[in-house]
């Protein structure tokens, strides 16, 4: 029985990170249509996607938060 409510767990924590992932990954490509802060500093971007992470701290934790981040600076990457 504890097997199985472990593999539940693992579950729910890929799940949850993959949500986290995909909506901060859903609001740093709607912030590339956004005009910049400064117009003459055109890289300074408000940040959006770190609000997903900052509620992902919270939510379920640093570990998992981090995971969070990694993996969407990752992929962030590969959409510049």
């Amino acid at each position: 029985m504890v097997l199985k409510n472990s593999r539940r767990r693992v579950v729910y924590d890929i799940t949850t990170i993959s949500a986290f992932v995909a909506l901060s990954l859903l609001l740093f490509y709607v912030e590339n249509f956004l005009p910049p802060l400064i117009p003459v500093v055109p890289f300074a971007k408000i940040g959006l996607s770190n609000i997903v992470t900052l509620v992902a701290l919270y939510v379920i934790g640093g570990k998992k938060a981090f995971i969070v981040l990694v993996t969407r600076c990752l992929i962030s990457s590969l959409f510049m």
